[in-house]
């Protein structure tokens, strides 16, 4: 896989591992655990071609100004350096903005603990900067003086949903041109980054499912309740779970052999769960809250349908991990699912489509078994298994890596 041509000692040629630092402004912290996990994913998925490193810059929610943080670890063979800041001493605005751009500056926080990490890995090759906001001058800016490539990955809806204006407009613009390659998630997003940097060179290298983990049940699933399932964080303003339960409302009165099972909490849960009630669902909906990685899978592998009514996703990776358990789907346009969702896999409507949402979540649970599970799994396996992605990054690593500076 890699490049026979790669320099190990800037003189002697042979094959060797390139040392790659991610910089992430998301990722798994002591306040969210679950923070840019794919991020993580990313990184164990080059191990076997790369030596891999991490930096991470994370404002703390609790930590006061004694107890600002260094904490250097391997985890799983990644070198991972995370900065926890404290907050601000200060009570005056003022004087928190002096703070929070100089001693607790994240800029000033990844570029030390850039350098750190090229000591710790004894050098580097190429800095892989994940997701531009907030690190993505820290990343270029390190990659400019230590005259290395820089990759840039992009996860977030926010170009989406709220673009970067002013000057972040500007400093995003210049990371993403600076960039060798820009890696979106899915083509909806690098459509958004392009407007954001039109001289950007973008390749797709979408997140990982965990394909060895989410896989379908064995024996059969047929049972005269049929279950449909809904997993977000329940921000009704992207992932319209509450037209979710209008048109659920009205399948209700088409038939009865059938439950919606809404996995995951957040801002709405509340709101949506008193929605339901007013909507005399309460016979067919179950709230489940969060669920750890075995709860989901064990609730998608007994399922039938995975539903999505999303206003816009860069990748909706749980609809992916749906397909991995062999349970079709039922998804808007909203970005990412295009780029895995067509006929043969499961149903695709047009946002905000109440009317085509009912008439696909009614076609689907009388379809559902007319899908072979085995091969809704084979699909994702073969484009978004850990061993998939990580050749895919690791090939744009060896492009790029081979070129020059002045190329």
């Amino acid at each position: 896989m890699l490049r026979d041509s790669h320099k190990c000692d800037g003189s002697q040629v042979n094959t060797c591992r390139p040392k790659v630092i991610f910089v992430a402004s998301w990722y798994p912290n002591e306040d969210h655990p679950l923070n840019g996990i794919f991020i993580q994913r990313h990184a164990r998925a080059i191990l076997p071609w790369c030596d891999v490193g991490v930096v991470y810059v994370h404002q703390s929610l609790g930590r006061t100004w004694s107890e600002r943080e260094v904490l250097v670890t391997e985890e799983d063979g990644i070198k991972t350096v995370r900065v926890y800041l404290s907050r601000s001493p200060f009570g005056k605005i003022p004087l928190n903005l002096v703070f929070e751009r100089t001693v607790n500056s994240p800029l000033l926080h990844a570029v030390r603990g850039i350098g750190h990490m090229v000591r710790e890995l004894g050098g580097v090759d190429l800095i892989h900067l994940n997701v531009v906001p907030h690190l993505g001058l820290a990343a270029a800016l390190a990659a400019r003086y230590l005259a290395v490539p820089l990759v840039t990955s992009e996860h977030s809806s926010h170009y989406h949903n709220a673009p970067p204006e002013g000057l972040q407009r500007r400093i995003g613009r210049w990371v993403l041109e600076s960039s060798r390659v820009v890696l979106p998630v899915s083509r909806a997003l690098a459509r958004d980054l392009g407007a954001i940097a039109p001289g950007a060179r973008f390749r797709i290298v979408p997140n990982i499912v965990d394909t060895s983990f989410f896989v379908p049940p064995r024996g059969s699933r047929a049972v005269p309740v049929k279950r449909m399932i809904h997993v977000s964080l329940l921000r009704d303003s992207d992932k319209n779970v509450s037209g979710l339960l209008a048109a659920t409302r009205q399948l209700k009165e088409r038939r009865k052999d059938f439950e919606l099972h809404i996995v995951g909490d957040g801002p709405d849960r509340s709101r949506l769960e008193d929605l339901s009630r007013a909507l005399d669902l309460s016979d067919v909906t179950v709230f489940h809250g969060r669920v750890d990685s075995p709860g989901l899978r064990d609730l998608l592998q007994q399922s039938h349908v995975f539903v999505l009514n999303s206003r816009y996703e860069t990748f909706s990776i749980v609809g992916a991990e749906a397909l991995a358990c062999g349970v079709p789907v039922v998804s808007t346009r909203c970005g990412g699912p295009e780029d895995y969702l067509d006929g043969s896999n499961g149903i695709l409507i047009d946002v905000g489509d109440t009317d085509g949402l009912v008439a696909a979540m009614d076609r689907m649970l009388d379809s559902w078994d007319r899908y072979d599970g085995e091969a809704l799994h084979a699909s994702i396996a073969e484009k978004y298994s850990a061993e998939s992605v990580g050749q895919q990054l690791v090939s744009v690593y060896d492009e790029v890596i081979g070129l020059s500076p002045g190329d």
